[in-house]
């Protein structure tokens, strides 16, 4: 990830002469083809690529093409970057009786999920790495046959008001059921039931969603599948709820100029894959209580921004505290959550050190990003603050929480190194020491982290490159 240089205009400035350099998108394509060789009709091929997320190493959707007639698929609109490419088999035989049994006596054998080139997993998938402006064609996938089996349970208990028989009960792949495939589908009967053919060995989230506008109720249980049909299986439901709970304020403001508590919004983000459909978002009142309706059991991450001047110095639910920590609502929704904003938020700003070679003077200040580390991560990867550099080569963190950090100037950073806390280990012992108070304003200077020894830092660590 390459920031931009931020723009500082004073009133009635004008700055011509910004020259924007657009760099053409790759560009992958290629065929889907069965073990016998034959295009593969229909379908779709998903492009992901893996980057660390709120602490957690995951598969992310980036991309997706549809498969034409003749197993070919193209796909645009992709950064630079590496990518995982997978299909999903829709067989013509299966497309309009999913739930068509295998000849009697005879193993069901089908088409599976298949990742380039010829995987049944992610993990065994090949990456490919997409250059800018590189066309990618001849990135084909042989789709892979296994025996399948089925997967049959019941909702457990009573059905809940609207959720009704002919829903879609879902299996995903564990290994990262954020992908938008299904590795298996059936109804839901009236009795509750359901009966899934067609599933692979592996390990899977099985899922049932019912939305009417908002998510009204989930079911979610994980499955194994090993080398036989899976019975029995019981499918709880959890319904939505309303959480409530009140931010206040406390300190004294700078300037005595009191801030706005109703822009202190508040969001609850699913930690879970699968979780990601819904987000319950709401700002609080002018007396500081808010509800966050329609939350599913789970667990969560608070995403909040914090009022000018301010910083977040206290969560808790219930009796728990809850500061940089995952939220778990899993056993149902309710209870209080109070969340306290304190005046003393801090500023760290400066420029990075131009470099010296052979004993020349100094160069003029170059350009980079600035990367804030709390040396204490929180649970739910917070703590870390970014910025890029203006014209002049200066940079300004605001909203600094009061803390111990470490400060790096990066000549460039990808996005899933700046949240991989091994990476952030390797790197520490290029760390400036930074110790932030309430109401700082600190200055410093950063000696730049070229590119090469990033890569360097890397190899060292024994990371994979981004």
């Amino acid at each position: 990830m390459q920031m931009g240089t931020i723009l500082t205009l004073s009133p009635g400035q004008q700055l011509t002469g910004l020259a924007l350099t657009l760099s053409p998108q790759p560009v992958a394509s290629g065929k889907v083809v069965d073990a016998d060789g034959d295009p593969v009709e229909g379908g779709m091929v998903q492009a992901l690529t893996q980057s660390w997320w709120r602490g957690k190493q995951r598969y992310l959707p980036l991309g997706g093409a549809q498969i034409n007639d003749l197993g070919e698929y193209r796909m645009m609109n992709l950064s630079p970057g590496k990518y995982y490419f997978c299909v999903q088999p829709f067989p013509a035989s299966r497309m309009d009786n999913p739930e068509l049994p295998a000849p009697p006596g005879k193993p069901d054998i089908r088409p599976v999920r298949t990742c380039f080139p010829s995987a049944n997993s992610l993990a065994s998938a090949t990456p490919i790495e997409l250059k800018v402006g590189q066309d990618a064609p001849g990135t084909n996938i042989q789709m892979q046959e296994a025996q399948t089996y089925h997967v049959r349970g019941k909702v457990a208990g009573a059905l809940p008001s609207g959720l009704k028989a002919g829903g879609a009960v879902n299996l995903s792949p564990r290994e990262d059921s954020a992908m938008f495939f299904f590795d298996g589908q059936g109804n839901l009967k009236p009795d509750g039931s359901f009966d899934i053919p067609g599933v692979a060995p592996g390990a899977y989230v099985l899922t049932l969603l019912r939305m009417s506008g908002e998510v009204r109720a989930l079911g979610r249980v994980n499955v194994d599948v090993a080398s036989g049909d899976v019975n029995g299986v019981d499918l709880p439901i959890a319904t939505a709820g309303s959480l409530r709970g009140r931010v206040s304020l406390e300190g004294s403001a700078v300037g005595n100029s009191p801030v706005d508590i109703t822009t202190a919004h508040l969001t609850l983000v699913p930690a879970e894959p699968m979780g990601m459909m819904g987000v319950p978002r709401t700002n609080p009142g002018t007396d500081g209580a808010f509800a966050l309706d329609n939350v599913l059991p789970g667990k969560y991450t608070i995403d909040t921004n914090a009022p000018q001047g301010t910083y977040l110095a206290s969560a808790t639910y219930g009796s728990r505290d809850i500061l940089g920590k995952e939220l778990d609502l899993s056993g149902g929704v309710g209870g209080e959550l109070d969340l306290v904003f304190r005046y003393g938020a801090a500023e760290v700003g400066g420029s990075i050190k131009p470099p010296q070679e052979n004993g020349s003077a100094p160069q003029s200040a170059p350009s980079g990003q600035i990367l804030l580390v709390s040396d204490t991560l929180n649970a739910d990867g917070s703590g870390i603050h970014l910025a890029s550099t203006d014209t002049s080569g200066s940079f300004s963190l605001k909203q600094v929480p009061p803390g111990h950090y470490w400060a790096y100037a990066l000549e460039q950073i990808e996005a899933g190194e700046m949240l991989n806390p091994d990476f952030l280990k390797a790197l520490q012992p290029k760390a400036t020491d930074v110790q932030v108070k309430e109401n700082d304003n600190l200055q410093i200077q950063l000696p730049l982290i070229s590119s090469g020894d990033l890569r360097q830092i890397v190899a060292q660590a024994g990371l994979p490159a981004e």
